[in-house]
């Protein structure tokens, strides 16, 4: 007998190529049929989709839907591991998938992800986690907080202790968006209830440099800051800072901190009334030269704190009522800042002395 073909080989894929094979026994009889032959040769194709993914713990998502995938003519499937997303623990993780052709080939990529912890919604500031209330700020989800609102943190080191935190403002007035305007009493503002320590703003008695260019500012931004827990610096946003200069210096200062002082408005608002100082200037901020790039924090002006009606910005310092430091130099002098009298009424002194020390800074 004899068997024949059409063709004798296939080199390429094919859909649909038609083999006719015909067979002739030794009587010289013949049969011929007609075969529809399919050839894919290659593996498939897959790929990570581009970008970067975020998701909360227990999100169920189907991972192969982070990735492009395409099949030969054969066809093919898909295998993940895992095969969802809801099993992921909280960090980065891989996934993994493996294309199989219907030809056996096969092909495996991964991509990277994180999965986030699950943040709870907002209880309240003094319940919250740093991480619950910084999402809220961000997500203005901020119904369960209110100006005044207290909490309690616990520093390490040189200032081991707990201390108590209140919101200070929380409102973004239009002129927060005003070019050169101070950042210091716009958004979600936190302070320090009461004094934390004292330190000098600079050990050789000048206001020259400004709050950037102080001792204090150093003191405050690396010495207090590095004592703060970890989850709290994790949310802290960097805060544009516009501060007064002194008789020695042309033009005011502008810092991005982390911590800051207050500054004079910011404590008792807009000039209502003159107290006489016999060694000082009369008036608390007009000698303030940032008093126009800024505004009066919430807390402040809710409790009616003005230059004629300062109890609300008593501060305490070891159980008692203690003068503490701003951030503004007096334009008047070369040596001296600003401070807060132990009544809460306005006060400035030379700048080698060691007063109290009650930063504020934004959550973001």
């Amino acid at each position: 007998s004899n068997t024949s073909s059409n063709i004798t080989s296939i080199t390429n894929n094919t859909t649909n190529t038609v083999i006719t094979i015909t067979t002739t026994d030794l009587a010289g009889n013949t049969a011929t049929r007609n075969y529809n032959i399919k050839v894919d040769k290659d593996a498939p194709n897959l790929t990570a989709k581009i970008g970067t993914v975020e998701i909360k713990e227990g999100d169920s998502n189907t991972v192969s839907n982070y990735f492009n995938i395409s099949y030969g003519i054969s066809g093919g499937s898909i295998s993940c591991n895992p095969s969802n997303t809801s099993s992921l623990a909280i960090g980065n993780q891989t996934l993994s998938c493996t294309a199989t052709g219907g030809n056996g080939k096969k092909i495996t990529a991964t991509k990277s992800i994180t999965v986030k912890a699950n943040i709870p919604e907002p209880v309240s500031f003094a319940e919250d986690s740093w991480e619950t209330i910084a999402n809220a700020v961000k997500n203005n989800n901020t119904s369960k907080y209110n100006v005044g609102d207290t909490k309690e943190v616990t520093l390490t080191g040189d200032y081991a202790g707990t201390y108590t935190v209140r919101i200070a403002n929380m409102s973004t007035p239009s002129e927060c968006s005003t070019e050169g305007f101070s950042q210091t009493a716009c958004g979600f503002v936190v302070e320090f209830v009461d004094i934390i320590t004292t330190h000098v703003m600079n050990s050789s008695g000048t206001n020259s440099g400004g709050w950037p260019g102080s001792e204090m500012y150093n003191f405050v931004n690396t010495d207090i800051y590095n004592t703060l827990p970890s989850d709290l610096k994790n949310v802290i946003i960097n805060t544009y800072s516009v501060s007064g200069h002194g008789s020695g210096d042309s033009s005011n200062f502008t810092s991005t901190d982390k911590l800051y002082l207050l500054s004079t408005k910011e404590v008792w608002g807009d000039e209502s009334g003159i107290q006489t100082r016999a060694i000082i200037p009369p008036i608390a901020t007009s000698s303030d030269t940032g008093n126009d790039y800024t505004r009066q924090l919430d807390y402040y002006k809710n409790n009616g704190v003005t230059t004629d009606s300062y109890s609300g910005a008593v501060k305490t310092y070891q159980g008692s009522a203690y003068y503490w430091w701003l951030r503004a130099a007096g334009s008047d002098f070369s040596y001296n800042f600003y401070n807060v009298y132990f009544s809460g009424d306005w006060y400035n002194n030379s700048a080698n002395t060691s007063y109290g020390v009650a930063p504020a800074f934004r959550i973001g």
